[in-house]
């Protein structure tokens, strides 16, 4: 999943806004530090903080997130990956695993298909 230009678009909308991480921690309870994790690429935002964010900006989800998220998923696996971005954990999850090779998802995959039949 190709996540680079959401960090950066956040960043520009930010900017472009007039706003410091600081004041996004005072209006929205977002950390600083957080913020800066999301914006330089090294954490996934959640669907609730994207829409707060975007809310708070003014600006569509859809630019946020950009094409390239959804990039050759058909209807159901965009409805998936959606699912998959509406709790932290579940975003940073995936956002973990954004490098591995095809043999490493599937032994993923496996595993978690192990521990759900149990």
């Amino acid at each position: 999943m190709k996540t680079t230009g959401i960090g950066q678009r956040l960043k520009n909308v930010r900017l472009k806004c007039g706003y410091s991480t600081r004041d996004l921690e005072k209006e929205l309870g977002i950390s600083n530090g957080y913020l800066s994790l999301l914006e330089n690429g090294k954490r996934m935002p959640s669907l609730s903080t994207l829409e707060q964010l975007c809310q708070f900006y003014k600006t569509p989800i859809s630019y946020i997130l950009g094409e390239d998220l959804f990039q050759g998923l058909d209807e159901k696996e965009k409805e998936i990956l959606l699912d998959l971005l509406k709790s932290e954990e579940r975003a940073n999850l995936l956002w973990e695993t954004r490098n591995l090779n095809p043999e490493d998802i599937q032994k993923i995959l496996e595993v978690v298909k192990l521990v759900h039949s149990k």
